[in-house]
């Protein structure tokens, strides 16, 4: 349920930042399916934002492919998320176009055509003081670059590496781990006017 203080906080918010240049787009929710947040309550943080600034983006990442119907329809940007190298599993790469398809199926049986951005693995296991909340170790480069060019090939329009900082991972702390992710971005750099 909405509050109306967090409405009213978030009319502040996006008044205050909507001429901003640095502004990519307007996240409306992570994960909303796993926080108990309907798809009814992130349409009206959608709508209460456009009402306001009609110039950027709104975007919305879903976890889970089951749920992507519920929710494909309501932000400008579509997100999803797969981190396939977990602990206790077999991993599959593949789960990323897996994720991809699963979007880009629940678009058009919505019949909806919009930008979908994907969310790759660059986190893991690093030692007992950074665990990684449960993955077992870092993403190889070949790995990553692996999800990468599958995203790009199923047709995600944008990438983000989720390298979370916090009490249990923080990227830097992997120099080799850092380079390698730098190296990629790097050779996107180079290509993206290819793409």
């Amino acid at each position: 349920m909405i509050e109306k203080k967090d409405i009213e906080n978030m009319e502040y918010f996006v008044n205050h930042f909507e001429e901003s240049s640095t502004i990519l787009s307007w996240y409306l929710a992570d994960e909303p399916e796993q926080e108990g947040i309907s798809s009814v309550e992130v349409k009206r943080y959608h709508d209460i934002i456009k009402e306001i600034d009609t110039h950027h983006l709104t975007s919305l990442c879903v976890g889970n492919p089951s749920q992507y119907r519920k929710y494909v329809d309501i932000s400008d940007v579509f997100i999803v998320e797969p981190y396939p190298i977990r602990s206790g599993q077999q991993y599959q790469i593949t789960m990323v176009s897996d994720y991809v398809d699963a979007a880009l199926d629940a678009m058009r049986t919505t019949g909806l055509r919009k930008r979908l951005w994907i969310v790759l693995q660059a986190f893991g296991y690093q030692n007992e003081k950074n665990k990684g909340w449960g993955w077992d170790r870092e993403p190889t480069k070949q790995e990553m670059r692996a999800m990468t060019y599958l995203a790009i090939v199923k047709g995600v329009s944008g990438i983000f590496y989720y390298t979370y900082h916090g009490s249990q991972y923080f990227i830097k702390d992997s120099p080799e781990h850092w380079e390698n992710l730098k190296a990629i971005v790097k050779e996107l750099e180079t290509i993206y006017p290819l793409l």
